[in-house]
């Protein structure tokens, strides 16, 4: 098992390795589903998008309809009255097609760089306040 002392570089994935040994908890129970909005996909993935988890949308090519989705999302995250997290990846987002009620339910995390995008994701779950 590493040691971590003062001055001892280590990687994050050892220290959670670390944590996780030391600290064992029993996972965390099937949370619900919300929906997107979207009556079809919603009977396809089964209710929705799990709750408190990661939803990853990529698109193979340019105009696939992902900024529609998105903008999908954020009418029933007002709708229902939950925030999402949008950890756009490639700084890409256009909020320009939503109105600013529904932009008040949207945390936008902008990243230039994958290990941004993927230090957002950790703290976003880690803070259980973002259900989408």
């Amino acid at each position: 098992m590493p040691s971590f002392t003062d001055g001892c570089e280590c990687k994050v994935v050892d220290l959670r390795k670390l944590l996780a040994d030391r600290f064992p908890h029993a996972p965390a129970p099937a949370g619900t589903r919300l929906s997107t909005g979207l009556s079809s996909l919603d009977q396809t993935i089964g209710g929705g998008f799990p709750k408190s988890a990661i939803t990853e949308l990529i698109c193979p090519q340019v105009s696939a309809g992902s900024a529609s989705f998105i903008h999908a999302l954020l009418q029933a995250a007002q709708h229902d009255r939950y925030f999402l997290a949008l950890i756009d990846g490639r700084d890409s987002f256009d909020p320009s097609a939503s109105d600013d009620t529904c932009l008040r339910h949207l945390l936008w995390v902008r990243c230039h760089k994958t290990f941004d995008a993927i230090k957002a994701a950790d703290l976003l779950l880690r803070d259980g306040n973002f259900p989408l």
